[in-house]
């Protein structure tokens, strides 16, 4: 295999350079640059970042019940014996959204709990200090 020829237009600088140069103005250009070229433009939609926007997007479309429906239609008249003849014309096409039911679980969950800890001291010294200050509560005369 030929590996001379392995340098490409966005390869990052040299991670074994001496301190001094790292802390070069030069040296973190240059690596932003090769970030971006790695990553790709924020609004490019064939960058890695606007790869995963897209399969983001198509996540949360899903979860909320909002993705296209077109093609469950398709599916459905290519499964129906007598495609074209009306038949699923008044089906509801309207997709389910899951996502709300489990943000209400978790939510009631979180809100069902108990927002005060019930703590206790388990060493030796605030044990002691905490007995003394009850002590010193029971008795005001003393302390």
């Amino acid at each position: 295999m030929n590996y001379t020829n392995n340098k490409r237009k966005s390869s990052f600088p040299d991670p074994l350079a001496s301190t001094e140069t790292k802390q070069q103005k030069a040296y973190g250009v240059e690596y932003a640059k090769s970030i971006e070229s790695q990553w790709g433009k924020i609004n490019s939609s064939t960058s890695l970042y606007g790869k995963r926007n897209v399969v983001f997007e198509k996540s949360r479309d899903y979860a909320n019940g909002t993705q296209d429906t077109n093609i469950y239609k398709k599916l459905l008249r290519s499964l129906a014996p007598n495609a074209g003849d009306g038949s699923l014309l008044n089906m509801d096409y309207t997709p389910v959204p899951i996502l709300p039911k489990f943000v209400r679980v978790v939510v009631n969950k979180i809100l069902s709990r108990n927002p005060y800890p019930n703590l206790e001291a388990v060493d030796p010294l605030s044990s002691s200090r905490k007995k003394q200050q009850e002590a010193e509560d029971r008795n005001p005369s003393r302390g």
